[in-house]
């Protein structure tokens, strides 16, 4: 994402949800190279929530394609996957 010209990674109308006007990049999902969403995570004593935002509505089948990175991610926490949304 280091380009100055990043559409062919994302739909530009939704760059202001991806990026901060300091630079940084938010938690993002990526598809097939394009980034489709972004995601926030919450966390309780021994769990997490992540909570995700795609830019569009996605299929049920699609999302279900993300829930094993959310999983290997409260793995690595060492913390319990409490919610995936």
């Amino acid at each position: 994402m280091g380009y100055k010209d990043r559409s062919t990674l994302i739909d530009m109308q939704f760059a202001k949800k991806v990026m901060t006007i300091n630079g940084i990049f938010n938690p993002i999902m990526v598809q097939n190279g394009q980034i489709i969403g972004t995601w926030k995570r919450s966390f309780k004593k021994d769990s997490v929530t992540i909570m995700t935002d795609p830019f569009k509505p996605l299929k049920k089948a699609t999302f279900k394609t993300f829930e094993p990175a959310a999983q290997q991610y409260a793995d690595f926490l060492g913390l319990t996957l409490h919610s995936f949304s």
